[in-house]
């Protein structure tokens, strides 16, 4: 079985975390509420927008073998435009149904990886 090494971080660096993360949802709830507006109001051509279909993929597990799961394949010059370029490592967070991709420094990667 692989075993993770984790990072613990100080209370102090908990609490400045949850405070950046309080902070970051109140930004997406203002631009989910935005991009919504927009939406509904006929304005659908977003420029940095993309629309994807969630495809089905199996995924085979010893108590179901056809076990299905959503995918989403992001690819795409448009992809590296926004920053993003292969052999890169990147964070992807969830929150309430948005998922905000965050690239990995290399820094932060070495870090990780050392532990």
């Amino acid at each position: 079985m692989k075993q993770f090494n984790t990072i613990v971080p100080t209370e102090q660096q908990s609490l400045e975390a949850l405070e950046q993360l309080r902070e970051a949802l109140t930004n997406m709830g203002q631009l989910r509420q935005n991009l919504t507006n927009l939406r509904d109001g006929g304005f659908t051509l977003l420029p940095e927008s993309r629309r994807l279909k969630v495809q089905p993929v199996l995924r085979e597990k010893q108590s179901d073998p056809y076990h299905i799961v959503p995918s989403l394949q992001l690819c795409g010059d448009w992809f590296s435009q926004a920053g993003f370029e292969y052999n890169q490592y990147v964070r992807i967070i969830t929150l309430n149904q948005l998922l905000i991709i965050c690239p990995e420094t290399a820094q932060l990667h070495r870090k990780l990886r050392s532990v």
